[in-house]
């Protein structure tokens, strides 16, 4: 079972929040999914109490009786600001009830810090990154040569003794899984300039060494997309992304120009 879940929020819903408040939401932000008292549905609120939209799919309040939730994507009317899409990520959560629970309004404080937001729900090897439409992942030796795939592996390789880390099976499969995400993400970013060149801002680049370098890569990313700092990249990069995407690493990217440069 998914560690995270996708939902597009109800706009016609949102569309009757207060202005202000939808003047400030931002990609990254924190919300709660909580149960209202003596209803039996639950809907999306901010940490300042104030409701969004109600979760349509109940079936997420059952596969996340403890999560944590942030808005993903955000598209506004050019002009107007009028919201047209806002989606929201749910992770699943192993802390305490206190910080977001959908079990009940009573553990999901509107006042709960922006500190407790590590989401662990997204891939050990995701970076901030631009990857196009990608998971986390690095080139593959098949797409890049082995120049690219050297070059790649020293940011995204830390992902793939993933699994449970019990047996030689569960390490193989871990292993082949990275693969396959690598090399859909090169792929990816090898037809889309736009978003290399993202990449390669050196600014960024230093977002993406701290991602890549942390002991706990899923806390550092998540850490990231709720800096206000990294909101501008948030928003050009994870809006051209599909629900069950994140960003690319750093070395995939790398891997890319490199193979670009020598030809194919």
């Amino acid at each position: 079972m998914s560690d995270k879940a996708d939902l597009n929020l109800d706009v016609a819903a949102v569309s009757g929040v207060d202005g202000a408040v939808l003047a400030s939401l931002k990609v990254g932000q924190r919300l709660h999914l909580v149960k209202g008292d003596g209803h039996e549905s639950f809907y999306f609120q901010t940490e300042a109490g104030v409701q969004l939209a109600p979760l349509g799919d109940p079936g997420v309040a059952a596969r996340f009786p403890l999560s944590k939730v942030i808005v993903r994507a955000l598209k506004r009317e050019a002009g107007t600001g009028t919201i047209q899409q806002l989606q929201v990520r749910v992770y699943r959560s192993d802390e305490a009830p206190g910080s977001n629970s959908a079990a009940g309004a009573s553990t999901s404080a509107p006042g709960a810090t922006a500190a407790a937001a590590h989401q662990p729900g997204v891939p050990a090897t995701a970076a901030g990154g631009g990857g196009g439409a990608g998971s986390a992942n690095a080139a593959l030796p098949s797409e890049a040569g082995p120049s690219a795939a050297g070059a790649a592996g020293g940011g995204g390789g830390g992902g793939g003794g993933g699994g449970d880390g019990s047996t030689g099976d569960g390490i193989a499969a871990a292993d082949e899984a990275e693969y396959k995400l690598r090399r859909e993400q090169y792929l990816a970013l090898a037809g889309n300039p736009e978003l290399r060149q993202l990449l390669s801002d050196p600014r960024l680049q230093g977002v993406l060494g701290r991602i890549d370098g942390a002991a706990d890569r899923e806390k550092a990313l998540a850490a990231q997309l709720e800096s206000p700092d990294f909101q501008g990249f948030v928003s050009q990069v994870l809006m051209s992304l599909g629900p069950d995407r994140v960003p690319a690493t750093a070395a995939t990217a790398a891997a890319v120009e490199m193979r670009a440069a020598g030809g194919r």
